[in-house]
């Protein structure tokens, strides 16, 4: 489903989720300069610093909205909209 188009993906963590890429910073500078707005989030890692900055400040999206039943193991987030 994230690749049906040809708009770029970021990933992040690694496959250890380990890797501290990219920043906190650099990842708040990708979104407010528009170059991201989606971040998609495991359960399955421990928390990072960028994690931690999209639950802050990211809106969950329901997973009924892109047609899943359940979240799974992943919570999608809409950085361009603020939680309440």
């Amino acid at each position: 489903m994230l690749r049906a188009t040809s708009q770029p993906i970021l990933v992040t963590g690694g496959f250890t989720g380990l890797t501290p890429y990219p920043a906190t910073r650099h990842l708040s500078d990708l979104v407010s300069t528009h170059q991201l707005r989606y971040a998609l989030l495991t359960t399955r890692r421990p928390p990072t610093p960028a994690s931690s900055w999209v639950k802050r400040n990211c809106t969950p999206i329901s997973p009924s909205a892109y047609g899943r039943t359940s979240e799974g193991s992943f919570t999608l987030h809409d950085c361009a909209r603020r939680p309440n």
